[in-house]
C-alpha cells in the first residue's frame, strides 16, 4: 500500500509513508501500544492543517480540539450521521480552516 500524502502514526508520530504495511502497523500500534494523546497531538502542530477523527464517539476529536485550540489545525470528528461532504469536497471554498490565536 502506497500512501500519497503523509499519514502520521498516532502512537509515535512516524510518517507511515515509510512503512511497508501502514494498515497492519496502525492496527498493531492501536491494539498493543501505549499512547500519550496530548504528547502525540502536540507534535503535529507544525506538520498538519487537518486531523480527522474516525469513530462512533467524538471524545478523541474533542480532546484534540481542546489541546490544539488556537494552532490553526482543524479537527473533524467524522461520524456517518454528520455527513461526508466536508471530507470529500474538491471545492477549496468549502474547506474550513482552524482558528489561529495570535
Amino acid at each position: 500500500m502506497n500512501l500519497s500524502i503523509p499519514v502520521y502514526s498516532t502512537l509515535n508520530g512516524e510518517n507511515l509513508q515509510n512503512v511497508a504495511n501502514p494498515l497492519e502497523r496502525t492496527v498493531t500500534d492501536r491494539s498493543t501500544g501505549e499512547f500519550d494523546f496530548v504528547a502525540q497531538t502536540e507534535q503535529f502542530v507544525d506538520k498538519t492543517d487537518l486531523i480527522i477523527d474516525l469513530g462512533p464517539d467524538s471524545a478523541v476529536g474533542g480532546m484534540a480540539r481542546r489541546n490544539l485550540a488556537g494552532t490553526g489545525i482543524r479537527v473533524i470528528s467524522f461520524k456517518p450521521e454528520t455527513g461526508w461532504s466536508e471530507l470529500f469536497t474538491t471545492n477549496p471554498a468549502q474547506v474550513k480552516a482552524g482558528k489561529v490565536w495570535e
